[in-house]
């Protein structure tokens, strides 16, 4: 009998109840599976352990659970693009793999990171649809000292906070879209050092796989133009939302929505006053954009993001999203920006 603590730990911690029930019915023919639980801890380490402990579930399901559940939260994704075939060619699966875990062969995720440290913990392809896909993720364990609010004051003229240590486990990950696409994806975060400093660090650890210095920033700032040129005939695709623009003169202007996430250039002032400042040479700085929930695309709900608010070939996600919502978007923005 396995030992599968660590991943049923951090299914309890990553992953909905509901996930997991769809898991779990999915081997629902099978006597040794059950759905119902009265808690979640009870359909985590009762349920799931009894499926895989009996073998009706195969584990890499489970590991595949944990993947859409941790890997897809509020993020900041980089894109760069790599207009070198020799190079593009060479970042194969295999490759990759062999480079940096010693082995082309496929390996289990690496669930551990010590204290303080960042560790290569899984490397493997991204999905059937795309087999040249892959994916390199990267566990990193941070401590930090967090104000607790307490204030102790011991003397007149000597006062004490009170800071407590916290843990954190981060996930940065790297992303071949094949044949050219790279993606580097860190948490989101309101500290733009902390948001730097995971890319830094995300560089450090690919560096002797990616040659970065053969890859250039993709900038979306034309494709914010071409989703304002073209909203009126994709209503049923995207609408627009918060953006800034940044005239000949490097003034900048700011269009906010009384109401988060409507549609600010539907029409109005608002799409007038853009109008005109494009047709004054005016250029975008940044766009949020909510894209539009497409069934037929297997992710439910909109998906709002902000293209290019800290970074010209950056989006952030604000909300936990699905892989197949994120590659949605990556895909919709390709698609644009042959227009």
């Amino acid at each position: 009998m396995e030992n599968y603590k660590q991943l049923l730990d951090l299914i309890e911690q990553q992953c909905t109840a509901e996930q997991v029930k769809a898991l779990l019915r999915t081997a629902s023919g099978n006597k040794n599976v059950k759905v119902s639980a009265a808690s979640k801890e009870e359909l985590v380490r009762k349920n799931l352990r009894e499926a895989l402990d009996s073998h009706s579930l195969d584990v890499e399901k489970v590991y595949d659970l944990l993947r859409e559940g941790e890997e897809n939260g509020p993020q900041h994704i980089l894109y760069f693009r790599c207009p070198h075939k020799d190079v593009a060619q060479q970042l194969t699966l295999g490759h990759v793999r062999s480079t940096l875990l010693g082995t082309s062969a496929p390996i289990p995720p690496r669930l551990e990171v010590k204290r303080q440290d960042y560790v290569i913990a899984d490397v493997r392809s991204w999905n059937d649809r795309k087999p040249l896909d892959w994916a390199v993720k990267i566990y990193g364990h941070e401590v930090r000292e967090e104000p607790t609010g307490e204030v102790i004051r011991e003397s007149p003229s000597r006062i004490l906070k009170v800071f407590v240590e916290e843990e954190y486990r981060y996930i940065l990950m790297a992303r071949w879209n094949a044949p050219d696409l790279l993606e580097l994806r860190v948490p989101r975060d309101s500290s733009v050092v902390r948001v730097d400093n995971w890319y830094k660090i995300l560089r450090q650890q690919l560096r002797m796989v990616i040659p970065f210095d053969r890859f250039s920033p993709w900038s979306l700032r034309g494709v914010s133009k071409v989703l304002f040129d073209e909203q009126e005939r994709n209503k049923r695709i995207y609408r627009l939302g918060d953006a800034q623009l940044e005239d000949p003169d490097h003034n900048f202007v700011t269009f906010e929505s009384f109401v988060p996430d409507s549609d600010l250039f539907g029409e109005g002032a608002a799409k007038s006053a853009a109008q005109d400042l494009l047709l004054h040479n005016s250029s975008y700085k940044h766009q949020r954009v909510i894209w539009l929930e497409q069934k037929d695309e297997k992710f439910a709900g909109e998906i709002s993001c902000m293209i290019g608010l800290r970074a010209e070939n950056e989006v952030i996600f604000s909300r936990h999203q699905t892989s197949r919502g994120i590659d949605y978007v990556t895909a919709q923005l390709r698609a644009f920006s042959k227009r």
